[in-house]
């Protein structure tokens, strides 16, 4: 008689505390996904103000068209069997070669028989962008000499009577090699911190409630 009184007497319980268990869960889970967006956020702020500006460093990029500082975006926080998941994806292919393990490289080859056009500084504006291809007729009269594309200052031979300077405009290369230059261990070294504080302001919350 005692055994079923106390079965009786834990499904009312059950009943009456069901959903508030499931509801201070879901609170949870809702405050987790909040906490990992709002790093994201800062993640993504992070990485175009510190390693997307100012000349091409082994732990920068310089910022030319800004292509790759705007494909940088925050994906929506998660819950998955695993966890909480969130953070931010890069959203050009040559943008992903410079994000990774510090000291790993790709390869890029030129397809058979071609050559790679690696641009100089003659070939791109001031802002870092390139003023146009090997082949753009903008650059005049063109040659090769010992693996380089010359050209003409400014793009023409000649320019209100006077002859222009020949400057190099690419280098020919078979192939060239791309260091990661954002390290993705750095980065969750610098956000970790950042979201382990704002867990355990979360938790001080739940305890005082």
């Amino acid at each position: 008689m005692h055994y079923l009184y106390l079965m009786y007497s834990v499904m009312i319980m059950n009943d009456k505390y069901a959903k508030k268990l499931t509801d201070f869960v879901l609170s949870l889970v809702n405050t987790a996904e909040k906490i990992v967006y709002k790093n994201s956020i800062l993640l993504q702020s992070h990485i175009r103000r510190d390693h997307l500006i100012g000349g091409t460093t082994d732990s920068k990029l310089r910022k030319r068209t800004g292509k790759l500082s705007s494909s940088i975006q925050v994906k929506k926080s998660i819950l998955t069997k695993d966890g909480i998941t969130g953070g931010i994806e890069i959203g050009t292919n040559y943008g992903k070669l410079h994000f990774g393990k510090k000291g790993d490289s790709t390869v890029i080859s030129a397809k058979a028989g071609k050559y790679l056009t690696i641009p100089t500084e003659n070939a791109l504006t001031p802002a870092g962008r390139l003023k146009g291809s090997a082949k753009d007729p903008i650059w005049g009269s063109t040659f090769i000499s010992k693996g380089i594309i010359f050209g003409y200052k400014g793009g023409k031979s000649k320019f209100a009577g006077k002859v222009r300077e020949i400057v190099p405009l690419f280098i020919l290369k078979k192939s060239v090699k791309i260091p990661v230059r954002v390290d993705a261990l750095e980065l969750l070294q610098w956000l970790k911190p950042k979201i382990e504080n704002d867990f355990e302001k979360e938790l001080l919350n739940v305890n005082k409630n």
